[in-house]
């Protein structure tokens, strides 16, 4: 993976930031398995804030379309797991991780 982009501006805010980290254009959870590994995943620089915003709203965007996607098709291959794990508790890497999840899955209900 490509080193973190240096100082400069964000492509969501336009703000001049210090420090910047790459977003995904098209987010990687939304491959199927199936994508070829050598398929350019593009990436842009954004600031931290700019990126967890687009990355919550992306997450919940993928909740929505995953539910409308057959998961036994290849073409999906994987992505209704993927959305799975995300709603799944026991999968969140810390104690407010398992609590979004846990809030996220029942919020729909």
């Amino acid at each position: 993976m490509a080193r973190k982009p240096g100082p400069g501006i964000c492509v969501h805010c336009l703000k001049e930031v210090q420090k910047r980290n790459w977003d995904h254009v098209f987010p990687r959870g939304w491959y199927p398995d199936t994508t070829p590994q050598n398929l350019e995943k593009w990436k842009i620089p954004t600031c931290k804030n700019c990126n967890d915003e687009y990355g919550r709203m992306e997450d919940d965007l993928g909740i929505i379309l995953s539910t409308s996607i057959d998961p036994k098709s290849a073409k999906a291959a994987g992505v209704w797991k993927k959305t799975l794990r995300a709603l799944d508790p026991s999968q969140g890497k810390t104690n407010k991780d398992r609590k979004a999840r846990a809030k996220k899955g029942t919020a729909s209900g």
